[in-house]
């Protein structure tokens, strides 16, 4: 019998348990391991990913880069369109052998030769080739510094100012900057950093991290901006080529955690090729003008009067005239009845004369009617008056005159006014659709007469007659009188009558019992009642008498704080209007404020036009404030030295290529007159004449910081701003015409000089938008950005 071995078992069990031991271990560090490895492996995968976008990212950059660019080169292109090293100096002497062309051609014309037309056709072509040849220099010229500016712009070999130090831009190698710290151009009209550049922003948390690089400074292995010249050629000492630029962008994206840091790194390889300016070169309907919302629809713009002497005149568009005349209208108590309507626009004729407005016409003072002017508005007039008379007491009264104001297009006919229509003429009518008298400050709500610091010529709205022998007033549709007449006392009495008739006062007067036939000295104690009491006395002092109606001939719906005539089949009765709607007086009063205090055209709240019209325009916009003609004689005199001063030049031919459209700009007077050819001379030292051939249009933007004349038979197209007057005169037919499409043409050929002019104007209390160009350069990107290489660097 063998013997049994002690301990055996526990031997077992312990060599199986170490395995098993042994096992499991293996088993849990193999699972960690790879845990381990997937983790990371997933972080780098996540991050790749966004390294690529941070690669994404910069392609924007890019983009965004290479749209600054195009229009910053664009923007200088105009600047040098104006300078003297393009109209000089580019194909000078192709420009001087049309100039002595031109004056052979001047020559013969005053010459006896027979060959006049055949020598003039023959200098002509001359000119036609020269020309041809001129304007392949100058867009030679043009490309050249597009792309000089471009080049510039996107990289130059020295790095420039680091951005994150300054407050304003260089327009100097805008894309490394950019790329390097991280920033999008958001306006390169901007100079300021905070109002030109905006932040990339990447969704990044935590310690992770994201880098971009397009040189040499931080990464050694990026390779930054490299560029060749192509196509390369030179004229006349200048260089004309394109650059294809080789731009290498790496991101790098690094994130950090308890298993270290995980970075992944991405290049992409771009080839970018500077185009040609005819390849961005805008057209007119890419061009995003700046917002003169004062030219919207506007022929005119005057700030001083426009008088129209003997003539027969026509406009189609909108008319603005400030008008002069009195501000102080109660200081001659005297002439007071006429002083307060001096000034704005004048009508008047030796013998019958037609005038048409088609469009609105706005003015800051008087609509004058005087004699022998047939005068139809065919939209709406607002202005501070309507009177039809003589400018003074002592002249011969006016006669033989007539306004209408008509619906054009379903608009129009409305006449809306701060003060009064008044008629003291013969033979004379005024008609209209609608009429708005809008100005109710002497009335308080209970009908008192109340105190008011504004002049006496400026309290109220009514009709007034003074003299109408054969002459009407007459209102189709709707009229609102919100105030009453006054007779001329020395302190200006009220009285209760919206329509008042010279002669019907007499129901507030007494006679003088020392001298019966003097003026009637009207009733003190009246003053006691206010305007509804005074209204309620006329009616009654009139029941049953033959009241004048003044040629009044009023609508059913008319709405009047004073008593009015009303016409009942031919006979006439003092009786009240119906209660006015104070939406609708409210309404008409800021509109009024909106047209005639605010020519800029801003967009105004509410509250701004009931400011404005509250405090009779204080703070008003004026024609001067639109221009600084400084501006223009900063670079456009260079092109057209005849209009200032300084300069010497005494004629000019318009170009007959570019359909004879003209910008003027002047710190002169100008005369617009009937010519035998098209062309425009000094006046002497004070000024310059525009003469236009018969049958001729002058499509012209002229503007003068002094006084404009139209005389003789011409036709204008485009706008016309003056900050003096505007005086028309002579029998013969005279047209000025607003197209809106010839406007924006001549705009956006002188760019650069209406901003000079005009981009004074800038975001102000009343709402005003910047007047900054904002160029919108139209291109297929994908044409001159390629991807060339897309790899992982680790």
């Amino acid at each position: 019998m063998m013997r049994k071995k002690r301990g055996s078992s526990l031997v077992s069990v312990a060599i199986l348990s170490f395995l098993l031991i042994t096992v499991g271990t293996a088993m849990v560090s193999m699972t960690v391991g790879d845990y381990k490895m997937r983790m990371t492996e997933s972080t780098r995968i996540k991050n790749l990913y966004s390294s690529e976008s941070g690669l994404d990212v910069a392609y924007d950059i890019l983009v965004k880069t290479f749209d600054a660019a195009a229009t910053y080169g664009v923007n200088k292109v105009e600047i040098f369109k104006l300078s003297d090293d393009f109209i000089i100096n580019v194909a000078k002497d192709l420009k001087d052998q049309v100039a002595s062309l031109k004056n052979d051609i001047k020559d013969i014309r005053n010459g006896n030769s027979d060959r006049k037309e055949e020598q003039i056709k023959e200098k002509n072509k001359q000119i036609d080739s020269l020309n041809k040849q001129i304007k392949i220099e100058e867009d030679a010229a043009i490309d050249a510094c597009f792309k000089t500016n471009f080049n510039d712009f996107v990289y130059m070999n020295e790095p420039q100012e680091d951005i994150s130090k300054i407050n304003t831009v260089a327009n100097k190698d805008e894309l490394r900057k950019c790329v390097k710290y991280k920033e999008y151009i958001k306006d390169v009209n901007k100079i300021t950093k905070s109002e030109r550049y905006e932040d990339v922003i990447f969704n990044t948390e935590g310690n992770n991290s994201i880098s971009l690089f397009v040189d040499n400074e931080t990464e050694e292995d990026n390779g930054g901006i490299t560029y060749e010249t192509i196509d390369a050629d030179s004229q006349n000492g200048r260089e004309y080529s394109t650059r294809k630029y080789t731009i290498k962008i790496t991101s790098k994206f690094s994130t950090r955690d308890t298993n270290g840091t995980t970075e992944r790194k991405l290049q992409s390889i771009y080839e970018v090729t500077v185009p040609d300016y005819k390849d961005v070169a805008f057209s007119e309907s890419n061009v995003e003008l700046p917002k003169y919302t004062f030219l919207n629809d506007n022929a005119l713009l005057i700030g001083g009067d426009m008088k129209i002497t003997d003539a027969n005149f026509v406009v189609n568009g909108n008319i603005f005239v400030e008008g002069n005349g009195y501000d102080d209208i109660d200081a001659g108590v005297q002439t007071r009845a006429y002083d307060k309507y001096n000034g704005g626009i004048v009508l008047d004729a030796g013998s019958s004369k037609n005038v048409t407005f088609t469009g609105d016409v706005v003015t800051g003072k008087t609509f004058n009617l005087r004699n022998n002017v047939n005068t139809i508005i065919n939209g709406n007039l607002y202005a501070m008056n309507v009177y039809a008379g003589s400018e003074r007491a002592t002249d011969t009264p006016s006669k033989n005159s007539s306004l209408q104001v008509k619906i054009n297009n379903n608009n129009g006919g409305n006449v809306t006014v701060d003060n009064d229509i008044t008629l003291n003429a013969d033979a004379t009518s005024i008609t209209m659709d609608r009429f708005y008298g809008v100005n109710d400050r002497k009335r308080d709500t209970t009908g008192s007469v109340g105190t008011s610091d504004k002049p006496l010529g400026r309290i109220s709205s009514s009709i007034i007659v003074n003299e109408h022998t054969g002459s009407s007033i007459t209102i189709n549709t709707e009229a609102y009188i919100m105030g009453v007449a006054h007779i001329n006392t020395a302190n200006g009495y009220s009285t209760g009558e919206s329509t008042g008739v010279r002669g019907n006062y007499i129901a507030y007067a007494v006679p003088d019992p020392s001298n019966p036939s003097e003026e009637p000295i009207y009733d003190e104690p009246l003053e006691l009642f206010n305007i509804i009491d005074k209204s309620k006395y006329f009616i009654n002092y009139w029941k049953g008498k033959n009241i004048d109606s003044g040629g009044i001939h009023l609508p059913s719906n008319t709405y009047s704080y004073g008593a009015i005539i009303v016409d009942e089949g031919g006979k006439y009765k003092a009786d009240n209007g119906k209660p006015p709607d104070s939406t609708v007086v409210n309404n008409k009063k800021k509109e009024f404020a909106s047209k005639v205090y605010n020519v800029r055209g801003a967009m105004l709240t509410d509250a701004q036009k009931q400011e404005l019209y509250d405090s009779l325009g204080d703070g008003k916009d004026e024609v001067s404030d639109i221009m600084y003609m400084d501006g223009a004689d900063e670079g456009y005199t260079k092109i057209n030295q005849m209009f200032f001063e300084k300069y010497g030049n005494v004629t000019d031919v318009p170009d007959e290529q570019n359909n004879n459209e003209k910008t003027i700009f002047s710190d002169k007077n100008i005369k617009i007159t009937e010519g035998d050819k098209d062309e425009i001379v000094r006046d002497g030292d004070n000024g310059i004449i525009i003469k236009v051939s018969a049958g001729k249009t002058l499509n012209a933007f002229i503007a003068t910081s002094k006084n404009i004349t139209v005389e003789g038979n011409v036709n204008i197209q485009g706008n016309i701003i003056a900050e003096g007057d505007l005086n028309v005169s002579g029998v013969e037919g005279k047209t000025i015409t607003y197209n809106p499409d010839l406007s924006k043409r001549i705009q956006a050929s002188n760019v650069e000089l209406f901003n000079s002019v005009f981009g004074h104007i800038r975001e102000d209390s009343h709402g005003v938008s910047s007047s900054e160009a904002n160029i919108n350069v139209q291109y297929d990107i994908n044409k001159f950005i390629k991807n060339r290489l897309w790899k992982i660097v680790k």
